[in-house]
C-alpha cells in the first residue's frame, strides 16, 4: 500500500509548510481566508488532468495551475502528490476528487469525476484457486504455528509481538472458521465471504474497540457473536507486487483489532498464501497485523534438527560466518521499563551497565521490565548469507539468574530486521551460569550482506548481568 496514504494529515502539514516557505517576507504576510483558493472554473484537459492509458491501466493524476496544490481523493484514498500515478488492475468505473490549496487553506468546494479502465490485466486465477480451491475454502487461524498472530510494523508485522503456538487456547478465536467462495466473474473482482465464530460463540476482539457492550477497556476481551456472511474483494498493488484482499465495513474477522474494521472494513496485504496456509497483514494507523491462516488439519511440524549432532566450527576457524560478532566490542541499546515508560530515548538510566573485554560482552540490568521487547541488544556486522542455505547458531551465555523467557533473533540487518533465520521471541531457557545457546539446520529465507544478531531482556529485574561471548554462525555441518 502507498505510505503516502498513512500519513494524509502530515502530508497536507508537509505541503503547506513547503508552500509557506518559500514565500518571501514580502510576498507573504499570513494566511488570508479572503484568499481561499477555490475550484469553481477549473476544467479537465486545462487546469487539471486525469489521463487512462488503457494499454497498462496507469492513471495519471495531474493540477496544471501555477500556484496551486492539489488534494486528490482516489478510490478511497487521499494523496497530495502533484503528478500521481497509478495502477488499476481491475476492469471498471472508479471515482475522484480533487481540492485544491495554496498558502491560506484549502478549497471548500471539489470537483468530482469518474474514469473507467477497460480491461483487467492481472491475472488473479492462480490466487483464487489457492484461496478458493476453484469452489469454496474454510480457513482458520493456524494455532499450533509460532506467529500465527503478531503485530508490529509496516515493515516487519511482528516486531512488536508475536503469538507462541496455542498462546491464546483460552480466548475465542482458534474454533472460528472463515470461508472465500470463488467469483462467478473474476472480473467483477468480488466473492462471498462467510465467518462463524464457532462452537463457543465468541469472537475475539482487541482492547479498545468499543463496537460491544461491557468491553474491556485495558485488555483483550471476547464478545458474542453469530455467523455471517458478506463478501470479499481483491485487487493488485503494483508499487509492492502484493495482491490486496478487502473485506467491506461491518465484516467479521476471526480477530476484531480496531474499531475501524467495523466502520470502514478491512484492507489485508497477502503476503504468502498456498493451498495449505496463507499469510495476510492488516495495516493500521501506527500498526500492522500479521495472521497465518490454515486450511484442513495441521501441517506435519518439521523435526528440530538436535545441536549435538553437528560437527561446531571452532570459534576463530574460517568456517565461523559469525566472528566480527565476536570482536564488534559494542552493542545498540534500545530499552524500556514496566509500562513502557520510560524508554530509553528518554532516560537514559533505563539503559544496562554494559562493557566489552577479550570477546564477552558484559549487560547488567538497571531496572525491571515486564513485557518482551523491554531490553533490546543487538549489532550488525558484515557476514555473507546465501538463500536457502542452512545453517547452525551457538552462543556462549552466561546467566546470573535462570530465565525462561530470553529472545534471541537473527535476521537481515536493515530496518524491520527482515529475513529472520531464528526468531525465538521470549521463548529462550537458560538455567543460572554457564549456557550454550544453540539452533540448528535454520533455513536462510533470502540472501543478504549484513546480519543482525538481537537479544532482548524485557522479562527482568534490576541487577542481573548476562555475558554473551563464542558467537558461531556457520553453514549447516551435521555429523
Amino acid at each position: 500500500m502507498n505510505k503516502i496514504f498513512k500519513t494524509i494529515g502530515l502530508s497536507l502539514m508537509s505541503v503547506l509548510a513547503m508552500t509557506f516557505a518559500a514565500c518571501s517576507p514580502e510576498d507573504f504576510d499570513g494566511a488570508n481566508q479572503g484568499g481561499l483558493p477555490s475550484v469553481a472554473g477549473l476544467t479537465e484537459g486545462v487546469d487539471y488532468l486525469v489521463s487512462v492509458d488503457q494499454s497498462t491501466n496507469f492513471v495519471t493524476f495531474k493540477l496544471l495551475t501555477p500556484g496551486l496544490y492539489p488534494i486528490w481523493g482516489i478510490d478511497g484514498k487521499t494523496t497530495t502528490d502533484p503528478g500521481y500515478r497509478k495502477f488499476f488492475a481491475m476492469e471498471g468505473d472508479y471515482s475522484y476528487s480533487l481540492k485544491v490549496g495554496n498558502a491560506n487553506g484549502v478549497s471548500d468546494g471539489e470537483i468530482t469525476g469518474t474514469f473507467h479502465i477497460d480491461e483487467t490485466r492481472y491475472d488473479f486465477t492462480p490466487f483464487l484457486q489457492k484461496l478458493t480451491n476453484g469452489e469454496t475454502k474454510e480457513w482458520r487461524i493456524y494455532a499450533s504455528k509460532k506467529n500465527h498472530m503478531a503485530c508490529g510494523t509496516y515493515e516487519n508485522p511482528t516486531q512488536h509481538w508475536a503469538a507462541n503456538a496455542n498462546e491464546k487456547a483460552n480466548n475465542g478465536i482458534y474454533d472460528d472458521r472463515i470461508t472465500f467462495t470463488m467469483p462467478t466473474e473474476i472480473k467483477s473482482a468480488k466473492g462471498e465471504y462467510t465467518y462463524s465464530p464457532g462452537d463457543d460463540g465468541l469472537i475475539f476482539v482487541n482492547k479498545g474497540v468499543s463496537h460491544y457492550p461491557n468491553q474491556d477497556p485495558n485488555n483483550d476481551y471476547d464478545a458474542a457473536e453469530s455467523p455471517m456472511t458478506s463478501t470479499y474483494g481483491f485487487d493488485y498493488n503494483v508499487d509492492e507486487n502484493v495482491i490486496m484482499l478487502t473485506l467491506p465495513a461491518g465484516t467479521l474477522f476471526p480477530y476484531m483489532a480496531d474499531n475501524s474494521q467495523f466502520d470502514q472494513g478491512s484492507t489485508f496485504r497477502v503476503i504468502d498464501i498456498n493451498s495449505k496456509t496463507m499469510t495476510l497483514v492488516l495495516d493500521l494507523d501506527g500498526i500492522s497485523w500479521q495472521f497465518i491462516l490454515i486450511n484442513g488439519a495441521d501441517e506435519a511440524s518439521a523435526k528440530e534438527f538436535d545441536p549435538d549432532m553437528v560437527n561446531w566450527a571452532d570459534v576463530n576457524s574460517p568456517l565461523n560466518l559469525g566472528a566480527p560478532f565476536n570482536t564488534k566490542g559494542e552493542l545498540t541499546l534500545w530499552w524500556a521499563t514496566y509500562g513502557w515508560n520510560p524508554t530509553s530515548d528518554d532516560d537514559p538510566s533505563v539503559l544496562p551497565i554494559t562493557s566489552y573485554k577479550d570477546g564477552v560482552y558484559t549487560i547488567t540490568t538497571t531496572c525491571g521490565g515486564n513485557e518482551k521487547w523491554q531490553g533490546q541488544c543487538s549489532m550488525i556486522c558484515p557476514i555473507n548469507i546465501e538463500a536457502g542455505q542452512y545453517y547452525d547458531f551457538s552462543i556462549d551465555f552466561n546467566s546470573s539468574v535462570e530465565k525462561d523467557n530470553v529472545t534471541f533473533k537473527f535476521a537481515e540487518g536493515v530496518k524491520g530486521d527482515p529475513n529472520a533465520i531464528v526468531e525465538e521471541v521470549g521463548s529462550v531457557k537458560v538455567k543460572k551460569g554457564d549456557n550454550k545457546i544453540r539452533f540448528a539446520k535454520r533455513v536462510a529465507p533470502a540472501s543478504f550482506a549484513n546480519g543482525k544478531l538481537i537479544f532482548d531482556f524485557g522479562f527482568r529485574e534490576a541487577g542481573e548481568t548476562y555475558k554473551i561471548s563464542n558467537i558461531i554462525i556457520q553453514k549447516h555441518n551435521p555429523k
